[in-house]
């Protein structure tokens, strides 16, 4: 009787394509040794699940495989990170030891406020210079399209 163990298939990567042979998902390592999964819709990545030395993340990309949410944590916090499709405002909601903390950029890139809860009490931090900074980068995702 077969019950199934002991079967095991090995690779380096496996890639998934449609009947047309476009790919709809590539499972594989990343240079430093640690996972990944990409799942495509219409030639793009869509979703990317990746693991590596620093955390992990999910990564979720518009139709045009454009990063516009990332999920991301590791040993001292954890955030998760929006960006409007079109335009650059971005959004991030971060945990950490330090405490909770949102950030809020406008559609120009521009960083506006953040707000963190701490045991002394709310700290809030604004401003609405030219030369601010633009927030977190969001990740590329061209290392999984290979």
């Amino acid at each position: 009787m077969d019950n199934g163990q002991g079967k095991v298939v090995e690779a380096q990567a496996f890639i998934l394509r449609d009947a047309d042979g476009n790919i709809s998902a590539r499972l594989g390592t990343q240079p430093g040794g640690g996972p990944f999964l990409v799942l495509f819709g219409a030639g793009e990545p869509r979703v990317i699940l990746e693991v590596d030395h620093n955390g992990s993340r999910a990564m979720l990309a518009n139709r045009h495989g454009k990063p516009i949410a990332v999920l991301e944590c590791n040993d001292g916090s954890a955030g998760l990170r929006i960006l409007a499709g079109q335009t650059n405002s971005l959004a991030e909601v971060s945990v950490s030891d330090s405490g909770p903390e949102v950030t809020l950029w406008d559609t120009n890139g521009k960083y506006m406020v953040s707000v963190r809860a701490t045991a002394v009490g709310p700290e809030v931090s604004t401003t609405f210079e030219p030369e601010s900074k633009f927030g977190p980068e969001m990740p590329s995702l061209s290392r999984f399209i290979q």
